[in-house]
């Protein structure tokens, strides 16, 4: 999965600043300067579908129905309250105590780019398009266009995954739940479900914020959008093939070439 993620970020431009891998979904926060975070996706979860089925003889869909849920962080406490909840994820769900512990867990250094050379899984024939190796680049905060302070930042960041941690371990605890530790997650059959009904119709929200100013900002700015793309789409119906469709348009741009707005920093 590192090897899918490495190649479909070099691809597409997208910084990766942490990945985390569990045995049945992915944590990914990730900086996309470009929009091409759906090529991106789309790209990582193809990759590793087909290595899937090649290793495992499955055929049929190997991801959930619905698409990815993709949230934009806005504010500089979203990005590190995200990246805390991503590191601690491991710890949350029973399976170490420490994420140190944790190999399927990826984190950016706080000082410089964090590069990890992936070769392509043997799954992939050996006459594959795909590249022999990938880098996988996990890049800092000072990459984030929401982090204005990356110092003050690392240490909110160590703050509050030392924090989640705790929090974690202390649940486990009252729970009367251990931790299988990392063998035990490595052990555990690939052919198992969680005893835990899936949930349907939750809510997939499109955007995260910590801080009341920055939800509100949020909403507003998708409502913006949504009222702006609806009358642009209106407009190119209607036959106007030079209409300008919003900052963060994705399909009409890539399928169609139509024009996009030149978004404008707050």
């Amino acid at each position: 999965m590192q090897y899918a993620y490495a190649v479909a970020a070099a691809r597409t431009g997208v910084r990766i600043h942490a990945l985390c891998i569990m045995s049945n979904h992915i944590h990914a926060v990730a900086t996309d300067t470009d929009g091409r975070h759906p090529e991106f996706t789309a790209y990582a979860h193809r990759l590793i579908a087909l290595g899937i089925k090649s290793m495992f003889g499955v055929d049929g869909t190997i991801w959930s129905e619905g698409g990815a849920s993709v949230q934009r962080l806005v504010g500089e406490t979203a990005v590190v309250e995200a990246l805390a909840y991503v590191a601690v994820n491991p710890v949350a769900a029973g399976c170490v105590r420490h994420e140190r512990e944790y190999s399927a867990l990826f984190l950016y250094d706080e000082s410089a780019a964090r590069r990890t050379r992936v070769a392509r899984p043997a799954c992939f024939a050996e006459d594959s398009v795909l590249p022999c190796e990938a880098e996988l680049v996990l890049t800092p905060l000072t990459t984030s266009i929401h982090v204005t302070d990356p110092v003050e930042a690392a240490r909110r960041l160590r703050c509050a995954t030392r924090r989640r941690r705790e929090e974690a371990v202390r649940e486990l605890t009252s729970a009367g739940r251990r931790f299988i530790g990392m063998r035990g997650v490595l052990a555990v059959d690939v052919w198992t479900r969680p005893r835990r009904p899936v949930r349907r119709g939750d809510l997939s929200p499109t955007f995260k914020g910590a801080l009341r100013e920055a939800i509100r900002f949020a909403a507003a700015t998708l409502r913006a959008f949504r009222r702006a793309y609806a009358e642009a789409m209106e407009a190119f119906r209607a036959g106007r093939r030079n209409v300008k469709f919003p900052p963060g348009t994705y399909l009409m741009r890539k399928r169609y070439g139509c024009a996009v707005e030149v978004a404008i920093a707050a």
